[in-house]
């Protein structure tokens, strides 16, 4: 059973990339699809980077945002940003078809193991 953290939530919006981040790429392109920025101790931001109008993103928005759910707001975690972090450097991320990496705030370097 999945208990949903009831203050847990993530809307769309902007990222402000001076400050930590999360980049999402889906399967083997490198291009970033969304990002993920921590607005509070519960909330997220997340800027799409693609929209569903150009072909085939329809799915991949479906896939990221069902992705945003799980890890964001569906896991029983007490540090959902940290669990987010954590999970960019699992196995699990690696054979995903959606790929998470953790963009520091002062050096810029992305990290996916």
């Amino acid at each position: 059973m999945t208990v949903r953290c009831q203050r847990c939530s993530w809307t769309e919006g902007l990222v402000d990339r001076k400050n930590e981040y999360i980049e999402i790429t889906y399967k083997e392109n490198s291009d970033p699809v969304a990002l993920i920025g921590k607005v509070g101790e519960t909330t997220f931001v997340v800027q799409f980077l693609i929209t569903k109008e150009q072909p085939n993103n329809e799915d991949i928005l479906k896939v990221v945002s069902s992705e945003l759910d799980c890890y964001l707001v569906d896991l029983e975690e007490r540090d959902h940003w940290q669990y987010a972090k954590y999970h960019c450097t699992t196995q699990s991320n690696i054979y995903s078809s959606v790929h998470w990496s953790y963009v520091s705030e002062v050096n810029s370097d992305k990290s996916m193991i």
